[in-house]
């Protein structure tokens, strides 16, 4: 796997829609659109899975806001990643202890899946958004940890899903002693796909999930709270998990783009203007939705979920297919991550058992 940590191209220059795009001079290798190689480390159903990710187009804006070129990014699953104490769970000082050897593999970022406190084990779904999870240490061990990382100029990134909480957190534990409670308009309750359903989880927990009512000003206010508050423990960009205009499609609250993810990415960067912002597109298969994303929000980068399709096809037309429309869709000063596999889809290598088209895929 550390050789898949390329930071560009070896061939001295490359030609790309009749554009030839060189090395710099004496270093024999292109300088890579924002190339990554994420490695995720998960425990069954969360394995370990490779990103290949790149850009294909980055403005003065960009380099503004972060300077991410040529980053390469280790994502971790905090509970299965690394031990400090013993107890069979990962948790932040086992993420710093690992830092040395993140660097070694020349990673120069780390993406976090959610770590707010929660009774799912994957820590999606919240029953505290500014609360970590005890099995992962205190807010304390998060930041040493986030210190740690950049004493190594190593940055860290977030992933956040604020768009659902645990029956624990409380907004929905306030609804449940009293349906009269002021906490009710947080929640959709009336028509939502999620409201109240409990689900036996992979660790064999009951945790009833509902969806939060993102027209209300008050949940909007509280969410960019919550965003503020991480961005102070010092990290340097957010993933926003299933970023969503149309919540669950349900074509009740539309406009969240503009009326909701917009102001609260406004504010964090107002605080915080170097902050990078990756949103996960809830429909992976919609140009219309990458242009929405990039024209109502700050938010700097989508995933190529076409490409990965393509790639994983073998199909010489429908990758070149999936890269044109790419270019296209991406306008200056945004990009889109290219991969191969993430934690939501199945693991390349159990798709396809041939090495060599593990390497071919991995190259592409």
């Amino acid at each position: 796997l550390p050789t898949l940590c390329v930071g560009g191209f070896r061939r001295p220059s490359v030609t790309w829609n009749g554009t030839v795009f060189r090395s710099p001079k004496g270093t024999g290798r292109l300088p890579c659109r924002r190339t990554a190689v994420l490695f995720l480390t998960m425990r069954k159903r969360w394995r370990n899975f490779v990103f290949l990710t790149c850009a294909v187009a980055v403005s003065p804006l960009a380099e503004a806001r972060g300077n991410w070129e040529g980053e390469v990014v280790y994502h971790i699953f905090a509970r299965s990643y690394r031990d400090s104490n013993g107890d069979g769970k990962g948790d932040f000082k086992g993420i710093a202890q690992g830092l040395s050897t993140i660097q070694k593999l020349g990673c120069t970022a780390i993406m976090i899946n959610p770590v707010a406190k929660s009774r799912v084990y994957h820590n999606y779904f919240a029953d505290d958004m500014m609360a970590t999870d005890p099995a992962y240490g205190t807010l304390a061990d998060f930041r040493a940890m986030v210190h740690a990382a950049h004493r190594r100029h190593i940055k860290v990134i977030l992933d956040m899903e604020p768009q659902y909480v645990a029956d624990k957190q409380m907004w929905f534990a306030a609804y449940a002693k009293d349906p009269n409670s002021r906490f009710a308009k947080c929640l959709w309750i009336s028509g939502s796909p999620a409201w109240g359903s409990g689900k036996n989880w992979y660790d064999r927990k009951v945790v009833r999930v509902a969806t939060v009512n993102m027209a209300n000003p008050d949940v909007k206010a509280y969410v960019t709270k919550v965003f503020r508050f991480w961005a102070s423990q010092g990290i340097d960009g957010f993933r926003i998990d299933h970023m969503m205009d149309d919540l669950d499609g349900k074509h009740v609250m539309t406009g969240l783009l503009k009326n909701f993810w917009n102001p609260v990415e406004t504010a964090v960067l107002r605080e915080h203007p170097q902050m990078f912002f990756i949103g996960e597109q809830s429909d992976w298969g919609s140009n219309s939705y990458v242009r929405d994303i990039f024209s109502k929000t700050p938010t700097d980068a989508v995933f190529a979920f076409p490409l990965w399709q393509a790639i994983r096809s073998f199909d010489k037309g429908k990758i070149v297919a999936a890269m044109s429309t790419m270019h296209d869709l991406v306008s200056p000063g945004h990009t889109e991550f290219t991969f191969l596999e993430n934690h939501d889809t199945e693991r390349f290598a159990s798709a396809e058992p041939d090495i060599r088209k593990q390497k071919m895929a991995a190259a592409l």
